[in-house]
């Protein structure tokens, strides 16, 4: 008898799905949905079970629809509904009388989150109203970008359509946040959008609007049409001796109500003409110094001019455009003068004579004084008998002369050296004809030119005090 021996063997097993598969929820939803499909077969008997396994704590049985159960082809279809994202592992096993088949595959679950983004300050349709003289408007911007899962790798911004520069940080990590500043100086609006992409290259976006209105300044002291009113002594034209302190004096006035404007921020600008560089002076409480100051309705600055040289000095009044501008609008400016006292005159040929109304010695000091000694001889001199030439002879005490001494008896004249010629014509004493006596006609014209220069210096005296 022959006997046949037959082997037997398991049943085999597959996962058909998911296969290494990867799956994507958005964040807020219910999950993501996987497929799952086995299929196991036996050439032995038939397939008794087929079922299946979730590797999760604790390990989940899938729920399996089966098909051919209990025949050598059985098909089990099934679907997972996964909230957390992660990888996992599936399992499937298959069982005849003749043993069993185990397969697994593994598969990832990802959440795909959108971006946010909010721009968080201003607020949308924000309107800035701004003055003609303001300073330029800025207006500052932010916001903020976040990502449930993934990362913001990049942050737009534009203003009106073009491309604007933020400040950014976070860029790479869920969380990002950044800040801007719009500058503005008309009447104008902006449209500004930021945009945030993350790592999946989800985007998001948010946009406001800004509007600016200017409008023109309204009139007040502090930025109203100013004029200048120059004050004494500046104002006389005079000038001044070298080294000699001049009391700069002005006021301020609106032109639009003529109200007087009180504003430390003026600056007085003094330089050397034509091209010497300005000395600046601020207000501050002393006017001596390095500073002007305001008493009442008046600017007062007492500058000291350089005593070893003649100048032409220029004095320019500057306000500023509007109340904090660093831009400088001049008011008006004034000239003035010094000399170096004592060389423009001639008085030098005076003190050289010996002649000096101060010593009232002036008969010794000159040969006229001889001409008078002369004068007390009995001896008769034809030009003596002359009225004309008796006055000559008494030039240094004719009525004019005498005014010559009343005003101030100073050689400051600066044309004392024709009286001087007038006391020398007393030699004319001795001339037999009266012609020399003409020249007593001189004396005259010296004492009205002496009386001229002295009108001269008291005024250049009284101004200078």
């Amino acid at each position: 008898m022959v006997v046949n021996e037959i082997t037997t063997t398991p049943p085999t097993v597959g996962v058909n799905l998911p296969n290494g598969s990867s799956y994507t929820f958005e964040t807020g939803s219910a999950g993501s949905t996987v497929p799952v499909t086995f299929t196991a077969a036996t050439d032995f008997g038939v397939i008794d079970t087929l079922t299946g396994s979730l590797d999760t704590t604790p390990v989940t049985d899938i729920s399996i629809t089966l098909d051919g159960i209990s025949t050598p082809l059985t098909t089990g279809t099934s679907e997972l509904l996964i909230s957390v994202p992660g990888s996992y592992t599936i399992t499937a096993t298959a069982t005849t009388a003749y043993g069993l088949a185990v397969a697994s595959t593994s598969f990832t679950v990802e959440e795909s989150a959108k971006p946010t983004v909010t721009i968080l300050t201003p607020d949308d349709s924000l309107t800035v109203n701004r003055f003609e003289s303001d300073p330029v408007s800025q207006i500052d911007f932010t916001y903020a970008s976040s990502i449930a899962a993934g990362t913001i790798t990049q942050i737009d911004v534009t203003v009106n359509g073009s491309p604007f520069v933020t400040t950014t940080s976070g860029l790479g990590s869920a969380a990002v946040t950044g800040i801007g500043t719009l500058n503005s100086s008309a009447t104008e609006t902006f449209v500004i959008v930021v945009t945030a992409t993350s790592d999946r290259g989800e985007t998001a976006f948010d946009q406001i609007t800004v509007n600016v209105i200017e409008s023109d300044d309204p009139v007040t002291n502090e930025n109203c049409t100013a004029e200048i009113q120059w004050l004494r002594p500046i104002t006389l034209g005079k000038i001044l001796n070298a080294g000699q302190k001049l009391p700069i004096k002005f006021k301020l006035r609106c032109i639009e109500d003529g109200e007087y404007i009180l504003d430390d921020g003026v600056v007085i600008a003094i330089n050397i003409e034509p091209n010497g560089d300005a000395t600046l002076y601020p207000s501050g409480q002393n006017p001596n110094n390095e500073t002007y100051k305001i008493t009442g309705p008046m600017y007062h600055k007492n500058f000291r001019t350089d005593r070893n040289e003649a100048h032409e000095y220029r004095v320019e009044v500057y306000r500023p455009a509007a109340p904090g501008s660093l831009e400088y609008r001049s008011l008006g400016s004034k000239l003035f003068r010094t000399k170096l006292s004592g060389k423009s005159d001639k008085s030098d040929k005076s003190v050289k004579s010996g002649i000096s109304d101060k010593s009232g010695k002036s008969d010794k000091s000159d040969k006229s004084g001889k001409s008078d000694k002369s004068g007390k001889s009995n001896k008769p001199d034809k030009s003596g008998k002359s009225d004309k030439s008796g006055k000559s002879d008494k030039s240094g005490k004719s009525d004019k002369s005498d005014k010559s001494d009343k005003w101030g008896k100073s050689d400051k004249s600066g044309k004392s050296d024709k009286s001087l010629k007038t006391e020398r014509s007393s030699k004319s004493s001795k001339s037999d004809d009266g012609r020399k006596s003409n020249k007593s006609g001189k004396s005259n014209k010296s004492s009205t030119s002496v009386y001229q220069a002295c009108i001269n210096w008291w005024n250049s005296w009284s101004f200078g005090g």
